[in-house]
């Protein structure tokens, strides 16, 4: 959606070609690896699943990769055709992955791995780095040394961005919610190079002024670019460049 039709909104169909040379023994299956909007499934005509009503919600962060068995009397020999049916209300929100086809099994176990990869994984992880936050800002209490009240903040806040990326629906209207989505993960990679910098105990006063600038400035510059319709151009840019500011500050580490 986001490659072929960028910025569409309303009901798009998909449909794939899937050539059999003989009509399988054993069941088959598609594995949708990414559905962010509800979906129909159509193999040959006859609807096989659905992730519920086209009017109803966006299917939630574990429902978005899904394993779906064919019926066998809903294949033929030769050429097949898979058939999505997507409803998006908001342009910003559609999209549909890598589907794959073929024998049930196999597909059964790949979307599980995806499931776990894209979402049970990060989830875990994010609770645990959270908790890990809690604790090091604990010893911030007790110590007050501001590079602790940095990591402690960094990882938190890095959980918390992952959480809410996990989130079946944006917490905010958009363009708030991208833009603030960016801006929460400049300003931890800024307060990952002020740790690094503290951790190395280096004196780099102009470099703390001009990281600390650039989490400050980035949210307004992100609101002019949306006004500019160059969000997502600069959006990208100004992650590289935190992405330099943090090699930089790995360089003192």
């Amino acid at each position: 959606w986001e490659v072929t039709d960028p910025g569409a909104k309303g009901d798009g169909w998909y449909t794939f070609e899937w050539t059999l040379e003989r009509v399988p023994f054993t069941p088959q299956a598609l594995c949708l690896t990414a559905l962010t909007v509800p979906t129909e499934v159509y193999v040959n005509g006859d609807r096989v699943s659905a992730t519920g009503p086209l009017d109803g919600r966006r299917p939630r962060s574990y429902e978005q990769s899904r394993f779906v068995e064919i019926p066998v009397d809903s294949l033929r020999e030769g050429i097949n055709y898979v058939s999505f049916h997507l409803r998006a209300r908001t342009p910003d929100v559609a999209g549909l992955g890598v589907v794959l086809a073929g024998d049930a099994e196999p597909l059964r176990e790949r979307a599980h791995r995806v499931l776990f990869v894209h979402t049970l994984a990060p989830a875990a992880i994010s609770v645990a780095t959270f908790t890990v936050g809690i604790f090091i800002f604990a010893l911030w209490l007790r110590r007050r040394d501001s590079g602790y009240a940095l990591f402690a903040a960094a990882v938190m806040l890095w959980s918390l961005h992952t959480l809410l990326t996990l989130l079946p629906e944006a917490p905010l209207p958009q363009p708030h919610w991208a833009i603030l989505w960016t801006w929460f993960y400049l300003v931890f990679v800024a307060m990952l190079c002020l740790f690094c910098i503290r951790f190395a105990g280096v004196r780099w006063r102009l470099y703390e002024r001009l990281v600390q600038a650039y989490a400050v400035l980035a949210l307004p510059a992100l609101y002019l670019a949306y006004a500019l319709d160059s969000f997502t151009p600069f959006s990208s840019a100004a992650r590289l460049g935190g992405i330099a500011m943090v090699l930089i500050a790995l360089a003192a580490v």
